[in-house]
């Protein structure tokens, strides 16, 4: 069984964000999951053209974890993301989309970004069984990860009864997940360009990602797009998502 289920070409996976974001890319509310545009994503070296989506997850019941280290025809020695590929599928975070390939320039959605997050977290079993949301399916393979994720304030719904696990998640979203599933580091008293990596033009005072991008980058999860682009909005890679988990947990 593999973790992500079919994977085919799509539009990019825009999020109708409801009441529980805002539109656009710049938003401030700090508990929702602004939602952003959805771009291409081309980075490190990553590559790849626009957003991927998932055909519809079906349940996906166990990512086991391996003694030995992963081969993956489309993960070279020397990319950034093969250290944290084999760290992730040792430990049971993600596997392959199939037996031979990973499939790092594809998108992630936001099922499977919190997913990725609470199998790094040990799987733990949420306080609170009733799921509020219409599109999560029951017993499907993030079902928990979701409630889990709702219920320490790491992600909510895009609205009071939908969470749009088939959404792609945005680089801006994935390092606020990351940053709160870690209880929000403290990022000191950093003003507009102070710090090596936090002069992002693009990551502008009172996003609801500002801190997490400056914690991130101060941390070394990140270093961005380029030095003055983080380009919060880009679609996040399953590439990218396991190398920033594996710069944040376990290095």
């Amino acid at each position: 069984a593999y973790l992500d289920g079919r994977l085919g070409e799509g539009t990019g996976g825009e999020i109708d964000p409801g009441s529980g974001g805002n539109q656009g890319g710049q938003g401030n509310d700090p508990a929702g999951d602004d939602p952003g545009n959805n771009g291409g994503e081309n980075g490190g070296n990553g590559g790849g053209g626009g957003a991927v989506k998932p055909d519809d997850p079906t349940p996906v019941p166990t990512v086991t974890p391996m003694e030995e280290d992963p081969s993956f025809e489309d993960v070279p020695g020397d990319a950034y993301f093969a250290d944290p590929v084999k760290w992730a599928v040792k430990q049971g975070i993600t596997n392959g989309i199939t037996g031979t390939r990973f499939g790092p320039d594809l998108s992630c959605t936001r099922a499977q970004m919190v997913a990725f997050l609470w199998r790094a977290a040990g799987s733990p079993e949420p306080a609170v069984a009733d799921n509020p949301f219409t599109d999560v399916e029951a017993g499907g393979y993030y079902e928990k990860a979701v409630l889990w994720a709702v219920e320490k304030g790491i992600t909510n719904g895009t609205s009071g009864s939908t969470f749009s696990p088939k959404a792609i998640v945005t680089r801006g979203q994935s390092v606020t997940f990351l940053y709160r599933m870690l209880a929000s580091p403290a990022v000191g008293d950093i003003t507009e360009g102070d710090g090596e990596g936090l002069t992002f033009t693009d990551v502008p005072q009172g996003a609801y990602y500002c801190d997490a991008v400056r914690w991130a980058a101060a941390a070394g999860v990140t270093t961005g797009k380029t030095d003055e682009l983080f380009a919060p909005d880009d679609s996040c890679t399953r590439a990218q998502i396991v190398t920033f988990l594996y710069r944040a947990i376990a290095k």
